[in-house]
């Protein structure tokens, strides 16, 4: 089995990367963990510029929280690998696990917006109706 963990570097996929690691320790599955750099709208060449910066950040802040996440799980005993993707958070998810032949996609509930303590979470919840590989929302 292939397994797909998608992290934002909350603590709730800290929580999905552990079930995942366990999971995929105890089955012999393979896991790779995932994260998206959101594309932002860009309109004037100014603007532009402070995107990129932007976006310079959020890939540091994703390579480390992959990073982290591959730790955890390796500490498991599941062998990991990662991807660093960009685009819409679930579409880009939905397509790394079709175009890779995962099984089985695993997310926190919750990610790192405030709103988000109230509502599960808006990828998690894009997840659970556009996929047509199977999710599981750990919380």
């Amino acid at each position: 089995m292939k397994i797909l963990v998608a992290t934002d570097g909350s603590k709730g996929a800290e929580k999905a990367i552990k079930f995942a690691a366990r999971l995929a320790s105890a089955t012999g599955s393979g896991l790779t963990l995932v994260y998206v750099v959101a594309r932002l709208p860009t309109t004037k060449a100014d603007i532009i510029e402070l995107f990129k910066e932007v976006l310079g950040y959020l890939e540091q802040e994703g390579e480390k929280y992959l990073l982290r996440g591959e730790k955890i799980a390796v500490k498991l005993g599941a062998k990991t690998d990662t991807k660093l993707l960009k685009g819409n958070p679930a579409k880009e998810i939905i397509g790394a696990a079709e175009r890779g032949g995962y099984d089985l996609i695993i997310a926190g509930s919750y990610g790192r917006g405030s709103v988000n303590k109230f509502l599960l979470g808006s990828v998690s919840s894009k997840l659970i109706h556009l996929s047509k590989i199977p999710v599981l929302v750990v919380k």
